[in-house]
């Protein structure tokens, strides 16, 4: 009897089974691609909007907080703590997360200007806090292609099929191409004591840009006394300033600890007298660039690629609601949203924990928007589906 029993137990469970689990394939609602701020933003919108975890799957090859836990953690802020402080506060979903990390953030000085380290171990905090809610998969993003009405891909071997896709894929430091020419990568040159290592006293350095970057990395090799440092540059040192209601210059402009040393050394009384600023034309180019050892590319970034990118195709989107595709989204450095200074009327692109939090909030619910009813008649076959694959292995557990 007890055989005839599980037998049947068997072969209804056994249908039921199939008919909600697929092995081979993992069916969600939302693909977010990347565990960077903007992809860790766009996780703790998703789900303040009301979809559940078990509809999200998220892919990144480190979660480590993108590039800017990789290598920037020494970098200076160029905002001051409110702007992280703001970040780890802006999602109700990120307040489940008690770790000692996001704590110690939330109670910070809001005026300070820090490094970039201190709001690092919070994000990766965040990010491992939300990784034991849902699903997620550590490594590259192998193929996506739009099918019928899915978007499907495949990580690690695993195919995934999601209804909507947000790539938050980021950028990696742009390059030129001068010949004959040693080239120190940006990502190193960022943090002081690896850019040492690269160099000697005796060197000449080129140094590529006029922004952020460039500037901090001026005053890097200033401190090191290397004995001649050549900035090419196309655009002047501006500097962000606060008009009370508004900023001047609040996006291009330099700020914080770097503002502060380009304001009284680099441009002060008395500048300093191994640091060439040399308008960068053909000629100028021509002229200096051979007495360089070694150069800094400090120019921009540009998208990381994504199996999108290709040579004659490249990705775009549009930059007023995040859209590169139908069901398919980017956010973040890769996809920035387009900001015209109202002081001045010039072009930049918004980026920054601020700036990609505020695009998420202001954008995703855009992209939730129409799901209505349909949004909840999914969660509640996502939780019945749930509870079937647990009725299903309890009862293979019994047969074993």
């Amino acid at each position: 009897m007890k055989n005839i029993v599980l037998l049947f137990f068997t072969l209804l469970v056994s249908p039921l089974a199939h008919a909600f689990r697929d092995q081979s394939v993992q069916q969600v609602q939302w693909l977010v691609v990347g565990a960077g701020p903007a992809g860790i933003a766009t996780i703790g919108v998703l789900h303040d909007l009301g979809v559940p975890y078990e509809l999200i799957a998220w892919v990144d090859p480190d979660f480590n907080v993108g590039r800017v836990g990789e290598f920037y953690g020494t970098v200076p802020a160029n905002n001051n703590n409110k702007q992280f402080i703001d970040f780890v506060n802006a999602c109700a979903t990120f307040k489940e997360c008690q770790g000692e990390a996001v704590e110690k953030l939330r109670h910070e000085d809001p005026a300070s200007f820090a490094e970039l380290n201190i709001m690092i171990p919070a994000l990766r905090e965040l990010s491992a806090y939300l990784r034991t809610k849902l699903i997620s998969y550590q490594g590259w993003l192998q193929d996506l292609h739009f099918s019928g009405q899915t978007w499907c891909s495949v990580v690690n071997d695993r195919k995934i099929h999601a209804n909507y896709v947000v790539l938050a894929t980021g950028s990696h430091p742009r390059e030129l191409n001068y010949k004959d020419v040693s080239v120190i990568p940006l990502d190193h040159a960022l943090d002081k004591n690896t850019l040492s290592s690269y160099i000697d006293k005796n060197n000449t350095i080129g140094v590529i840009g006029g922004s952020h970057s460039a500037i901090l990395i001026l005053k890097y090799l200033y401190e090191l006394e290397v004995k001649k440092i050549i900035n090419f540059y196309r655009s002047p040192i501006v500097y962000t300033v606060d008009m009370g209601t508004w900023s001047l210059n609040a996006i291009a402009g330099l700020k914080g600890t770097v503002a502060k040393w380009a304001r009284e050394v680099l441009e002060g009384p008395t500048p300093p007298k191994n640091i060439y600023r040399i308008y960068n034309d053909g000629a100028a180019l021509e002229k200096y660039l051979p007495e360089c050892n070694k150069i800094v590319y400090a120019v921009g970034f540009e998208p990381n690629d994504t199996p999108l990118t290709s040579e004659h195709q490249p990705v775009t989107y549009n930059d007023a609601n995040g859209i590169i595709a139908p069901r398919l989204f980017g956010i973040g450095i890769a996809f920035p949203e387009i900001y015209v200074d109202p002081s001045n009327g010039t072009i930049d692109h918004r980026v920054g924990l601020k700036s990609f939090m505020d695009y998420a909030q202001r954008l995703i619910p855009q992209w939730v928007h129409g799901l209505g009813s349909n949004l909840e008649e999914r969660t509640r076959l996502a939780k019945q589906k749930c509870i079937l694959e647990q009725f299903a292995d309890l009862f293979a557990i019994d047969l074993l």
